[in-house]
C-alpha cells in the first residue's frame, strides 16, 4: 500500500475544502521564506494525518525517459511538467519502490511553493519529526 494518494479521492477532504474548515483541521504548515505554503499537514477526522502539496519529484525509471511521476489516480507513471496536487497519509508506512540505483526508500518529495518560485525536498520522516515536537508552522529557509 502507498502513503502517496490523489486528493480528490479523499472525500472528507471535499468536505474540509467546501465547508471552510482546512484552517480548523490544519496541525502543520510548512512555507517558503517568502510565505508561500509548500506542505500543509491536516488532521482528517476519523482518518488521520494527511500532508497536501504541490509535487515536483522526479523519478527515473529503468529504460524509460527521466521525468516520471507517479500518478495515484491512474496507478502508473506519467508525464507531469507542472507538478501534481498530492496527498500523503503521513502515518502510514513508507514504500519502497524501483528505481534506476535500485530499490530505495519512497518517502522524499520535492514540494514546490504556491507561489512556484522555489521547490524544497521534504521528506516523510521530517515531517513526523516536527510533528511530534508539536511544531505548527515552520519557514523553511532554502539553501
Amino acid at each position: 500500500m502507498t502513503v502517496e494518494i490523489d486528493p480528490a479521492t479523499v472525500p472528507e477532504l471535499g468536505v474540509i475544502l467546501r465547508t471552510n474548515k482546512l484552517g480548523k483541521v490544519r496541525v502543520l504548515d510548512v512555507v517558503c521564506d517568502q510565505g508561500h505554503r509548500l506542505v500543509e499537514v491536516l488532521q482528517i477526522p476519523g482518518r488521520g494525518r494527511f500532508a497536501l502539496g504541490i509535487d515536483t519529484t522526479m523519478i527515473h525509471l529503468h529504460g524509460k525517459a527521466p521525468h516520471w511521476w507517479w500518478s495515484p489516480k491512474r496507478g502508473k507513471y506519467a508525464i507531469s511538467h507542472g507538478g501534481r496536487w498530492l496527498g500523503l497519509w503521513v502515518d502510514k508506512s513508507d514504500v519502497e519502490i524501483e528505481t534506476v540505483n535500485g530499490r530505495q526508500l519512497h518517502n522524499r518529495f520535492t514540494f514546490t511553493c504556491r507561489g512556484k518560485h522555489c521547490s524544497q525536498e521534504i521528506t516523510l520522516p521530517w515531517l513526523r519529526e516536527k510533528l511530534a515536537l508539536g511544531h505548527r508552522r515552520i519557514v523553511y529557509t532554502m539553501r
